[in-house]
């Protein structure tokens, strides 16, 4: 691994290490904050005068929560994948195949 960096570093830059770190962040910002606003909200609301929800409750709950939330990331993703379709249409040649890949499906 350290190889790799060296080598990557040496031949494309330092800067090539962080390529896509800027969206990388923004995913999982939004869906962290999906995630956890679920999550605290819901529990927050189901507690009652300061008594503890049972472990295989806070369980199921942070499990609908991850699923609501990756429910809501695709959904986002998909609307920018939309409109990163309609605004760069040379890209519509490839587009259609990663929008195939990208809905969870392989052609190959």
């Amino acid at each position: 691994m350290v190889d790799t960096l060296l080598s990557v570093s040496r031949q494309e830059g330092v800067g090539s290490l962080f390529t896509g770190a800027k969206f990388a962040v923004f995913r999982q910002a939004t869906y962290g904050t999906i995630r956890l606003g679920i999550y605290y909200s819901v529990k927050g609301s189901l507690e009652k005068d300061g008594v503890t929800m049972p472990l295989s409750q806070l369980v199921l709950l942070g499990a609908s929560a991850g699923i609501i939330g990756s429910y809501v990331r695709y959904r986002i993703y998909s609307l920018y994948f939309d409109v990163y379709m309609n605004e760069y249409p040379t890209f519509a040649y490839l587009g259609h195949n990663l929008r195939f890949h990208f809905r969870g499906h392989s052609k190959m």
